[in-house]
């Protein structure tokens, strides 16, 4: 059984971080685990947003879309999960691109953490985009900005960053003349296709995380 050890909230995303020390030991970046809330429940994949070997945790953002992310949801800290199974996927190719933009919404704005600062040990100039509705429901800021050499926002209502979209904001650093080497994406199925659309026509190497499919 896997504990849950702490646990937040910001709007409907929730932090969970769990005891898997095997897991902690072994995980890198882009790797996924799938996770069950209890015996009979739905398998879910969720991308390890961050991981402490001293302590042997792994940290998951569970957006709560539906009965079985709102089991999770629902679960207390000294409560047990099912099971964790991983590490699954192949690890992120990280080497020293030049610039890397990543861009993240929803879970995907902590799960494009772990990316962002293994590029930029790698030597990699790092953007991060993050896009919300609203500017309340950002979370992971923090640390993301520790990781990464700038972080840029987009709201639905403009109350933080620019008005519209991670593909937007990217739009305009591309005619902006920004040269990016490489791009990673991590969110629903629409922002994925909205961003790899937007990088398309500039040839700009892009890669998605696909477990929200």
């Amino acid at each position: 059984m896997y504990e849950l050890v702490e646990k937040s909230e910001v709007f409907n995303v929730h932090e969970m971080v769990i005891d898997a020390p095997e897991i902690a030991h072994s995980i890198e970046a882009g790797q996924f685990v799938i996770v069950m809330g209890s015996e009979n429940s739905e398998r879910i994949p969720l991308t390890v947003s961050d991981w402490n070997t001293d302590t042997g945790t792994i940290t998951l953002y569970v957006l709560e879309t539906g009965m079985s992310t709102l089991e999770l949801a629902r679960m207390k800290v000294g409560d047990s999960l099912y099971a964790v199974t991983g590490p699954l996927g192949s690890p992120s190719e990280i080497r020293d691109y030049g610039t890397v933009v990543l861009g993240g919404g929803c879970y995907g704005i902590g799960a494009i953490y772990p990316i962002a600062k293994a590029c930029r040990e790698a030597g990699n100039k790092v953007i991060s985009i993050i896009e919300a509705r609203y500017s309340f429901m950002f979370y992971h800021e923090k640390e993301l900005h520790a990781a990464c050499d700038q972080v840029l926002y987009a709201t639905s209502d403009g109350s933080k960053g620019k008005k519209g979209k991670v593909e937007d904001v990217i739009t305009e650093m591309l005619e902006n003349g920004v040269k990016i080497d490489q791009a990673f994406f991590i969110g629903c199925t629409q922002m994925l296709e909205r961003c790899s659309e937007a990088t398309r026509p500039y040839n700009i190497p892009t890669k998605v995380a696909l477990n929200s499919i």
